[in-house]
């Protein structure tokens, strides 16, 4: 009978709201002490990649495609402008930097 009333008891103990064993209280051994706080913030965004898939050319017409879309000199792609399309490359200017992207190279098997 004594065993069966402390059961209830306890029961009633861990209901009640400020006894017992709590959210708070309670901490997992496991997870580490950093978890759920958010990273501080980088002070660069991380580097885009820039793909030249194709570059049509001609005497009056240069479009390259990049990162799967079409685009002339004074376009856009991602944080950069296109500065200038040649045959094999492409000028960017990304954030006051000048960089060159190659066209990708691909082999057909025959």
């Amino acid at each position: 009978m004594f065993e069966r009333s402390g059961i209830v008891l306890a029961g009633l103990l861990l209901a009640v709201p400020g006894t017992g064993a709590s959210d708070e209280s309670l901490r997992d051994p496991t997870r580490p002490e950093h978890a759920g706080v958010p990273a501080p913030p980088t002070e660069r965004a991380p580097a885009t990649r820039y793909v030249v898939s194709a570059i049509f050319y001609s005497a009056d017409r240069r479009v390259a495609v990049v990162n799967g879309r079409a685009v002339s000199a004074g376009d856009r792609v991602g944080a950069a402008r296109v500065r200038a399309i040649g045959r094999d490359s492409l000028t960017l200017d990304v954030g006051g930097r000048t960089i060159t992207a190659q066209l990708a190279r691909t082999t057909v098997r025959r």
